[in-house]
């Protein structure tokens, strides 16, 4: 659960349509690799500050609509739990031994991780948490880190990413530092999930956000530009949602190992696994991109077949948080908004270069 989970749609496309992907493919004739990247990055560069000016002169427009996104994104993951409880019936946490006791899992853990289970800790009546169970308190730590590592992220988009485009335009160091950011998204990725602390936390959000290369804000802002829903429109704006839930459910779940609310099991592993390994094949992308696509829609299927598979075991019965599944599921949407996406693109692919919306 923790890598994109195709190419992304505006990859394949034949020319720069959303500003944020910054990996767009186009004919290569008899240019270099070199000039035919500088060439490309130029023009998304372009297109990137024509959507900046578009925004700054519909600046309460483009709040209103960001609220709108920022109230969708809460709305999916809250239907995703939602529906990852109700669909599969309630099963009761299995008993561990406790000194001479069995106490149930989600008593036992929680207390654990909180070093709430020493002889000598006393709890603190009627202050604003001590209402919490440890396991609702675990929770609640969780939530609010994984906002933190989501915002952090996001933040750098807005506050390092455009700016170090804006001052990189023209150069040929732009195209490195964009592919050098896609190719370190499995390993800090997987630092960040295995360290199961803290300091995995910078090494997710550099992997996922892509050292705050506009990649998310980008799609959005696109999406807005054009001021109607069309191909190209939704096509970015599924990439913009898609993205977002994608990095946000993956951050839940390194946050969520590091908290010790969900086990790093072998359940876990194999389900993230196939999607570290995607991007071991992200430069392909540049070099053959047919054989990109077939290396990516193998290991999509793998992951596919591997998450909707184990749905039913990530149970409070099996040892996990109630918040597991739903957090696989919202993968699997963000996986299907990607894919959406690139249907989105075919008409644009048929027919050539997509709509554009004028920045006056």
């Amino acid at each position: 659960m923790t890598g994109s989970c195709s190419p992304h749609p505006a990859e394949v496309r034949n020319a720069p349509s959303t500003p944020g992907s910054f990996t767009q493919q186009t004919p290569r004739s008899q240019k270099s690799y070199g000039s035919h990247m500088s060439s490309l990055f130029s023009e998304t560069y372009d297109q990137l500050v024509g959507d900046l000016q578009y925004v700054s002169k519909h600046k309460h427009a483009f709040e209103i609509y960001l609220a709108m996104t920022a109230a969708l994104i809460f709305g999916i993951f809250a239907a995703t739990q939602v529906v990852a409880i109700k669909l599969w019936p309630e099963t009761e946490a299995p008993l561990v031994l406790v000194g001479e006791a069995m106490v149930p899992w989600n008593d036992a853990v929680p207390a654990e991780a909180l070093h709430t289970n020493v002889p000598w800790y006393v709890y603190t009546l009627d202050t604003p948490t001590s209402w919490m169970s440890d396991q609702e308190f675990l929770r609640y730590v969780t939530v609010v880190l994984w906002l933190v590592v989501c915002i952090t992220g996001l933040g750098m988009e807005v506050v390092l990413g455009e700016p170090l485009v804006a001052k990189l335009a023209g150069s040929d160091a732009l195209a490195p530092l964009w592919q050098g950011a896609q190719l370190a998204f499995s390993l800090s990725v997987s630092i960040g999930l295995f360290a199961q602390s803290p300091f995995g936390f910078p090494w997710a959000v550099v992997g996922l956000w892509k050292f705050g290369f506009p990649e998310t804000i980008g799609c959005f802002r696109r999406a807005f530009r054009i001021r109607r829903v069309s191909m190209e429109s939704v096509n970015a704006y599924l990439n913009g949602v898609g993205t977002l839930v994608h990095h946000a459910s993956c951050a839940y779940l390194v946050v969520a190992c590091a908290t010790h609310l969900m086990p790093l099991d072998r359940r876990v592993v194999a389900g993230s696994l196939p999607l570290v390994t995607q991007h071991l094949f992200v430069l392909l992308k540049y070099l053959n991109m047919p054989v990109y696509v077939l290396c990516e829609l193998a290991l999509e299927v793998v992951w596919e077949i591997e998450t909707i598979r184990c749905l039913k075991d990530l149970s409070v019965e099996n040892g996990y948080d109630i918040t597991t599944r739903g957090c696989a599921c919202s993968m699997l949407l963000a996986h299907w908004c990607y894919w959406a996406a690139a249907l989105a693109a075919i008409p644009s692919l048929i027919y050539g270069r997509g709509e554009t919306g004028s920045a006056g």
